[in-house]
């Protein structure tokens, strides 16, 4: 789920974004051993983006796009086995993204829009760090004013 907020200039636009992901967790992999698990991995992020859209004459039209912001991963839904006592359970770091899409006009105010994006990011938290990456397919409708 994601709010956004942009600037359209036409051949391009700059937005911004909140997202929320929650992702389910089954298994960590440490130092060539892995550990099953059960719980969710929540991840806000706070992005701007900015996209080029390729200059058709017809009502529909490929773009692509790329991000950077922040994100935090709250992992307290996690099992107690992998929270520890006194561990952080909260991490911000650096996020960035890339991706592509298809608008398709269907008023001068209206548009749907569908897009693919992978977003990236690193976490800290107590004793552990790990890589997160995220698989994302949005479909929205955009009103321009």
């Amino acid at each position: 789920m994601s709010d956004l907020l942009g600037l359209d200039f036409g051949v391009g636009r700059v937005e911004a974004e909140v997202a929320y992901q929650r992702n389910d967790i089954d298994k960590i992999e440490e130092s060539g051993s892995e550990e099953r698990i059960d719980g969710n991995l929540q991840v806000v992020s706070y992005m701007v983006n900015g996209h080029l859209n390729v200059p058709l004459n017809v009502p529909v039209k490929p773009y692509i796009t790329a991000g950077v912001g922040f994100a935090t991963a709250d992992r307290s839904e996690l099992k107690q086995k992998v929270v520890k006592v006194g561990d952080a359970v909260k991490s911000t770091k650096f996020a960035y993204q890339a991706g592509i899409g298809v608008c398709y006009d269907l008023t001068t105010h209206i548009t749907l829009d569908g897009s693919y994006r992978y977003l990236v990011a690193d976490f800290d938290f107590t004793g552990s760090s790990f890589e997160y990456g995220s698989h994302n397919i949005l479909l929205g409708v955009r009103y321009n004013f």
